[in-house]
């Protein structure tokens, strides 16, 4: 993976090596129980969530159907920084590893991450969770 300074340092303007790199969510809290509720994630690469009441989502973009999605090979990085177990749902109609459309859920448990990698926008493969 590139490191922001590299690029700036070969003439890459900052935003652009910022985007290249991706950025860090950090405004988003786990909501809900279920995928109708949960927290719709931003289009960024890096999710650190530190709020979950247990068993509260989030969900992939585009979450609510509509929107920016994934292309094939995005990923994401969504770490769970909270003591509560944190729920990561799919979009509308997409599954996490080729599980149940919509409703299947992966568990990210206190202090841990996983990476979810993008199949074609509403398929993903989750890896982890590692810490």
């Amino acid at each position: 993976m590139a490191i922001t300074a590299n690029l700036t340092g070969t003439g890459v303007p900052p935003v652009t090596a910022s985007q290249i790199i991706g950025t860090v969510n950090t405004g988003t809290s786990g909501a809900g129980t279920t995928h109708a509720d949960a927290a719709l994630l931003p289009m960024q690469a890096i999710h650190d969530i530190e709020t979950a009441a247990n068993n509260s989502g989030v969900i992939l973009p585009p979450g609510n159907g509509s929107g920016a999605s994934m292309g094939p090979g995005d990923s994401m990085v969504i770490y769970n920084g909270d003591s509560n177990t944190l729920l990561l749902y799919p979009p509308s109609g997409g599954s996490l590893n080729s599980g149940t459309a919509t409703t299947g859920t992966v568990s990210i448990a206190t202090h841990t991450s996983v990476t979810a990698i993008s199949i074609d926008g509403s398929n993903f493969i989750v890896q982890g969770p590692s810490s």
